[in-house]
């Protein structure tokens, strides 16, 4: 359970540390754009990268944590490119993007 929350807790104390931020300090609203382009091209990657480092590479290659990772993602996209073409009557360009928004997530 230690090594679970060594895991998640950084991740869910940079959100933690952007609400108190935001409560604080009064910002535009288009500083939140650029607010959303650092945190999902510099912190987030920064924060992942430092997780996947310490992570020991057998760990890694695991062949079903491997294929459980594909699969949700798959699932997730799947559920989401139906949903768009069946329930919103998307185009398939719109489905097959509302489908990797959803699987990127």
């Amino acid at each position: 359970m230690a090594d679970i929350i060594g895991l998640v807790l950084p991740f869910f104390g940079m959100i933690f540390l952007g609400y108190v931020v935001a409560r604080i300090t009064r910002q535009p609203i288009e500083a939140l754009g650029w607010l959303n382009t650092f945190i999902i091209y510099i912190a987030l990657p920064a924060l992942f990268f430092k997780l996947v480092a310490k992570t020991p590479i057998e760990q890694l290659t695991r062949i079903d944590f491997i294929l459980a990772n594909v699969s949700a993602t798959y699932l997730v996209f799947a559920l989401i490119f139906v949903a768009g073409l069946l329930l919103r009557r998307a185009t398939t360009g719109e489905a097959t993007i509302q489908g990797l928004a959803a699987a990127y997530g």
